[in-house]
């Protein structure tokens, strides 16, 4: 699939397809709308609203699986990785009292859906938890769309003389990007467990 044929995709979906996919992954949609935003398929605006809502819907499904199905999977799951009931009695506590900290720490780090899960689970009020997601997925949208939209911008002025490199380069730089957000997923998945 060619560059050609993704924008003729997105143009024709338009904000209907970046907003499933954004609750589902959220930073790499969110560098491809950028991208999409320099080449002026999209409204910067109305691109970032959309963003920005599905991320938080996202949010909301985690915290909604906690509140909802949390105590069922600790009562069948929950020996089998170590979370017995004094060591969720810690988180509680803890996550209460640095609540604002653990989201902000959630929206830059792999392990952010485990914390808005665990925040169902201990029955967050919705309003603090919703309130923290959005302070922290506002400039994360922000900082993935520049990143985005300097990719294009850099596209857009390298067409004309260096078309494949170009192509070549942003698509080396998207794959770093989501091994590196795959990785770093993997290793503070590890680093939790043994924690745990």
């Amino acid at each position: 699939m060619n560059l050609s044929t993704v924008t003729q995709l997105f143009s024709h979906f338009g904000y209907w397809i970046i907003f499933p996919i954004s609750i589902i992954e959220g930073p790499i949609i969110t560098i491809i709308s950028g991208f999409l935003v320099s080449l002026k398929l999209f409204n910067l605006y109305i691109i970032f609203f959309v963003l920005v809502i599905g991320d938080l819907a996202g949010d909301t499904l985690y915290y909604l699986l906690g509140r909802y199905g949390g105590q069922w999977f600790l009562k069948y799951f929950g020996k089998r990785i170590g979370a017995t009931p004094e060591r969720i009695l810690f988180i509680e506590k803890h996550f209460n009292k640095h609540d604002w900290k653990f989201f902000l720490f959630g929206k830059t780090h792999a392990i952010g859906s485990l914390l808005l899960f665990v925040a169902g689970v201990i029955k967050i009020k919705y309003f603090r938890f919703i309130l923290y997601n959005t302070i922290g997925t506002i400039p994360k949208t922000i900082l993935f769309l520049a990143i985005g939209f300097y990719f294009g911008e850099t596209y857009s002025a390298s067409a004309k003389y260096l078309n494949y490199f170009s192509l070549i380069w942003l698509s080396l730089s998207l794959i770093l990007i989501i091994g590196y957000i795959d990785l770093k997923k993997y290793l503070q998945k590890t680093a939790f467990k043994d924690k745990i």
